[in-house]
């Protein structure tokens, strides 16, 4: 019996919890050249958290990563103006921002690098409603 209710109540209070994860396209920074990851979680969300992962492809990869959110798709601002994602020479790097509530329609992640090099992002973003 107490089973069934604790299954009753999970059901319950889990039904208002939607959670959403959007992919941006890959995209390829080379030398000191920029490229950008954009994702569309949707404004107004609760909770949204950005995952950027940079890939060698080969060079020494340096240079920074930061996160720009948009409400018409067209001119972005910086949201942490403080929080990046320095590149290092490694096979992988991850970072995570939380933008919490997110009233930005679009979030894009720049990535711009430094020397000669050759690094592939893709960016992840998770909304809950």
């Amino acid at each position: 019996m107490k089973k069934f209710i604790l299954l009753l109540f999970l059901g319950v209070f889990g039904l208002g919890v939607n959670a959403q994860v959007v992919t941006s396209d890959p995209d390829t920074i080379t030398n000191a050249g920029t490229a950008d990851a954009i994702v569309k979680p949707g404004g107004g969300s609760v909770v949204v958290g950005v995952q950027v992962v940079v890939t060698k492809i080969s060079g020494t990869v340096a240079g920074d990563c930061k996160l720009f959110g948009s409400i018409d798709g067209l001119n972005y601002v910086q949201i942490e103006t403080t929080d990046s994602l320095a590149l290092t020479d490694v096979a992988t790097q991850t970072y995570i921002w939380q933008v919490a509530p997110s009233p930005y329609d679009k979030l894009k992640c720049t990535c711009t690098g430094s020397g000669t090099m050759s690094a592939g992002i893709l960016a992840k973003a998770i909304r809950r409603d």
